[in-house]
């Protein structure tokens, strides 16, 4: 037991998500606004079908043997009970709604524990687990709804009884240092936050049952700094939970999870001790972004927002609890609140209560985000046309692989007209072989296997030694640009395993460059839904009025296989799959593919191989605008201590990609935009188009009297681009920069 705190003055009950005066605007609503009747209406419904419900034997909750066995059924149900009859209870003051509550909370009382079998078998015995928290959650709630129809008796009982199998045993293997068996290394991602927070949550319902729970409900809130901010561990093959920007490694699915658990806690804590302003707010307003950001909205009435789900999130899932109780706790962000509306306008008795976070304020959409994001910290990568409905977006993912993060080092995944139409082959229930033996490998994936083989099956489990990287994502008016390398997950069998999109109008051109230690076939995997049609090189995939091609480009001989893989969330269901299969065996491969996105407007736009000097390419011309694209072979590691000097029909470079974009009319020697990657120079005779001594990323095009230039390389760089007057302005990476104008010679120069 700890040492009691008597230095505050406790609010009366309710106080952890709702105090007195919340119930009383309550109320107020729903007895003058038939709007609000109707919402509560709902809720008593949902009450009085919790009244009628038996409670679980204990044979019942431990008759399987597993970590969970069956005890997210009472679980659940006590959590439920908590917040509605308790809730319900508060506001009509109707004592069933209480009887019923504490009829439960009593009993289950009475079980051994909450927690499947199989934990107490592990070394060391595992006390708890995830339906653990879940029925502290409940007792949490429904202790405080009902403690003035509680006698003191029964408190003391259900004060007992909770810590006895919740509180001590959550903060036993999770936190306290005299017991604790978990680490942030081993256990830190949703789990650790789920358990310690809700025992967080019990400190502060039972605070005047238990000594010192005040003083260790505070030093929780405090010890999830380390928790938001952990960076991972090389000894332990862990990766950060939160990229810098706020994506957390595990999806979106999970982020909805263990926020909200943390949420709720946080919430109380403010609550209680009356602090103005929530826990980790700045890290909260990144994570809120990071959900708008995994969104794909449609005018699907039964799906109005899709999610990009990687690993074992469900695309056809959402984040409505998280998007709530960050709106409640004063994360104040609108496009959460146009997500919401779309995705639940039903209230729930977190909306009722504090409507105006959630509901009353501005709803509009995120239009004011940055189309394109790259969280670097966990490899993943969100390319968009725009955020109007229905829009298309690319997703790219190469980072790290171990338990919900699948072994997908370079997948990609496209929404299009409202539709996924290439996907992930997503998850099943973990209980079944299936999840291990497929959706988690690389075959479930639209990577390239070498023998058919792909990443380590052993990933999943041990964690991914060399994870994969995304390096760039490069946006500008004229191109949508992203290098993911997914070497590091393939080490076993590849040396180099470079992947490039460049999306250039509605075309995304995937280059692949993978080099084996040893001859073998390569298999380009595309996983799709809907109907596809395969002709000669060319897919056409429809899904709905989603409709694209895939289109193989080099290499020249390929052999396009079909294969039997597994629907999403539905392992007794066959799905078919393609794999793009060199002809022959080999040590490298250099796969160009074109995704023609297609809607009733657009014309097919035409792509042509090029094959010049050592290059590989395609033209694309599309409207009145031709755009080359040329893969230097010399720049792909085959000449080290010479660069890779090549000249591309009369244009001279060392760059690795070149594009350049021009109007039909104009000459050869003209062009509108250019765009290098990794690249030194570029030269046209004898006029120099760009020049760095080391190389860079570089999109530049010159707009009558102004020159807009990105630019990715060296910390210290001085560059020059051809310019035949001395622009007005210059802009770098998106500002405005001074700059240097050799008339004479015809360039500008910039230094970073």
């Amino acid at each position: 037991m700890y040492k009691k705190s008597n230095s505050f003055c406790w609010k009366p009950r309710p106080r952890l998500l709702f105090g007195r005066n919340e119930i009383e605007k309550v109320k107020d609503k729903i007895s003058s606004d038939k709007k609000y009747k109707k919402i509560f209406d709902d809720i008593v419904r949902e009450a009085e079908s919790l009244l009628t419900q038996s409670l679980y034997p204990e044979e019942y909750a431990d008759s399987i043997y597993s970590q969970h066995g069956r005890y997210g059924d009472p679980a659940n149900q006590v959590s439920k009970m908590g917040f509605y009859l308790g809730f319900t209870y508060q506001v009509t003051g109707d004592p069933k709604y209480a009887e019923k509550l504490k009829e439960a909370l009593l009993y289950y009382i009475n079980y051994e524990k909450w927690a499947g079998r199989e934990c107490l078998d592990r070394d060391p015995p595992w006390t708890s687990e995830l339906n653990t928290a879940r029925f502290l959650f409940g007792y949490s709630i429904g202790y405080d709804c009902i403690h003035d129809y509680l006698s003191e008796n029964e408190r003391n009982i259900i004060a007992q009884g909770a810590k006895r199998l919740g509180i001590d045993p959550l903060l036993n293997d999770w936190y306290l240092p005299a017991r604790r068996i978990h680490s942030l290394d081993s256990m830190g991602h949703n789990w650790w936050a789920v358990c310690v927070a809700e025992a967080g949550l019990g400190l502060l319902s039972f605070v005047d049952k238990i000594e010192g729970a005040e003083e260790l409900a505070n030093q929780i809130i405090k010890d999830f700094e380390q928790w938001f901010k952990y960076k991972g561990a090389i000894l332990h093959n862990k990766c950060t939970n939160f990229d810098e920007k706020g994506a957390f490694y595990e999806g979106a699915g999970y982020t909805n999870y263990a926020i909200s658990e943390f949420l709720y806690f946080a919430l109380a804590h403010k609550n209680l001790f009356g602090y103005s302003e929530i826990a980790y707010k700045s890290e909260l307003e990144k994570i809120a972004n990071f959900l708008i950001h995994s969104i794909y909205p449609t005018s699907k009435e039964k799906a109005p927002n899709i999610l990009i789900n990687f690993g074992d999130c469900y695309v056809y899932g959402n984040f409505c609890e998280a998007a709530r109780l960050l709106l409640a706790c004063g994360v104040d962000n609108s496009a959460i609140r146009w997500y919401l509306e779309r995705q639940e306008p039903s209230y729930s008795i977190i909306d009722l209560v504090y409507e105006e976070n959630i509901r009353a304020k501005g709803k509009l959409p995120p239009n004011e985000l940055e189309t394109s994001i790259l969280y670097k910290d966990i490899g993943l990568a969100i390319l968009r046309k725009s955020w109007e409905i229905d829009s298309t977006l690319l997703a790219v993912k190469c980072g790290y692989t171990w338990n919900h993060a699948h072994a997908d080092a370079g997948s990609f995944m496209l929404f299009h007209e409202g539709k996924p139409i290439i996907i992930d082959s997503g998850s099943c229930s973990y209980s079944r072989e299936e999840y291990k033996k497929f959706y988690c490998q690389s075959l479930a994936h639209n990577v390239v296997l070498f023998d058919g083989k792909g990443q380590s099956e052993e990933d999943i489990y041990y964690g991914v030694k060399y994870e994969g990287k995304i390096h760039n994502l490069i946006e500008t008016k004229n191109i949508k640009y992203v290098f993911a390398d997914a070497t590091g997950p393939m080490a076993r069998y590849f040396s180099r395993n470079y992947r490039h999109f460049l999306w250039i109008g509605n075309v995304i051109l995937i280059i692949d460059d993978v080099r084996a230690y040893e001859e073998g076939v390569f298999q380009w995997l595309l996983h799709y839904e809907g109907e596809a049609t395969c002709k000669d090189k060319e897919i056409v995939i429809e899904n709905n009025d989603s409709k694209i091609i895939v289109r193989n480009i080099f290499p020249k001989e390929i052999f396009i296989e079909k294969v039997e893989g597994l629907k999403d969330h539905d392992p007794d269901t066959k799905a078919t799959y393609f794999s793009f299969n060199t002809a022959s065996k080999g040590r490298e491969a250099k796969y160009i593919t074109a995704l023609v996105l297609l809607d009733k407007n657009n014309k097919i736009p035409k792509i042509s191989p090029i094959e010049y000097n050592e290059i590989i390419g395609v033209s694309i011309v599309q409207g009145n605008l031709i755009t080359y694209v040329y893969f230097n072979e010399r720049a792909d590691g085959r000449r080290m201590h010479q660069n890779s000097n090549n000249n591309v029909f009369g244009w001279e470079t060392d760059a690795y990609i070149l594009l350049l974009t021009k109007e039909k009319t104009q000459v050869d020697k003209d062009f509108n935009h250019c765009f290098i990657v990794y690249g030194s120079y570029l030269r046209k005779g004898d006029k120099i188009i760009f020049d760095s001594l080391s190389k860079a990323f570089v999109d530049f095009k010159v707009d009558k009297s102004c020159m807009e230039i990105h630019i990715e390389g060296q910390d210290v760089m001085r560059a020059k681009f051809s310019s035949e007057i001395k622009p007005v302005r210059v802009t770098v990476n998106g500002k405005i920069v001074n700059f240097k104008y050799d008339g004479k010679k015809g360039f500008v120069e910039i230094v970073n």
